[in-house]
C-alpha cells in the first residue's frame, strides 16, 4: 500500500493500512481459508457501488 502512495505520480493518498496488522496462525486464529462460489462473487460484485472497488475486488 505504501508504494501506491510513493508512486510518481500517486495512485493513492492516504495509506489506511498503516496501523493494521495481519493476523498472525499462532495468535488463535484458524489457517483455514474459505473461498467465494462464483455466485456469491457475483451478489458481491453487483453491490459494489464504485468501480474501482470492484476491481480491486476482481
Amino acid at each position: 500500500m505504501q508504494a501506491a502512495i510513493d508512486a510518481d505520480p500517486p495512485l493513492r493518498t492516504k495509506n489506511r493500512c498503516a496501523h493494521t496488522r495481519l493476523p498472525r496462525v499462532d495468535e488463535g486464529t484458524s489457517g483455514e481459508r474459505v473461498f467465494l462460489e462464483q455466485q456469491e462473487y457475483r451478489f458481491l460484485r453487483r453491490h459494489l457501488p464504485d468501480a474501482a472497488a470492484r476491481d480491486l475486488a476482481d
